[in-house]
């Protein structure tokens, strides 16, 4: 018998929150239905208050991640129909170079930028979450006090009787 063990484990990103741009989100609405029905469904249940609470948490944490994931196929799926739309646009106005063709590969274009800037922009931000999430404020913070103090406590001149 082998037993392969994985000694290559994630390391845990810290405790699981909603993202608030998903609180934006149009299907907030769907998240609060299913809020009601889950206490509803479980208010008279034999479980503990903490064992629902906790499975509400995993409930919900499964739908919002289910609805990232649809929301970033879908923006995915976009930026694909404009870029096969570019294309033909652009091989149509090679074959029969008229200003009206070249008007539309401009605005295909322009909406093709558009997404584009737009999942930049968003995956800059993300970035930037995770590393001030995942920063050591305490230590920096520490860090900050501690010159600020050493530059009250140092001398700066010394003054002697001449």
């Amino acid at each position: 018998m082998v037993v392969v063990v994985n000694t290559k484990t994630r390391k845990s990103k810290g405790q699981w929150r909603i993202e608030t741009w998903s609180l934006a989100d149009k299907q907030v609405k769907r998240l609060d239905t299913e809020t009601k029905h889950y206490f509803g469904d479980n208010q008279h249940s034999l479980d503990g208050p903490m064992i629902v609470w906790e499975a509400y948490n995993t409930t919900i944490r499964g739908a919002t991640k289910t609805r990232e994931i649809e929301n970033r196929l879908q923006r995915r799926e976009r930026l694909t129909v404009l870029e096969k739309e570019l294309k033909c646009e652009e091989r149509d106005y090679s074959h029969n170079p008229l200003p009206s063709q070249q008007d539309a590969v401009d605005l295909k274009q322009a909406e093709y930028q558009l997404v584009v800037r737009k999942e930049v922009k968003t995956s800059y931000l993300a970035k930037q979450k995770l590393i001030y999430e995942g920063a050591n404020k305490t230590v920096k913070l520490l860090e900050w006090l501690g010159s600020k103090l050493r530059e009250h406590m140092t001398i700066k001149e010394v003054k002697t009787a001449a």
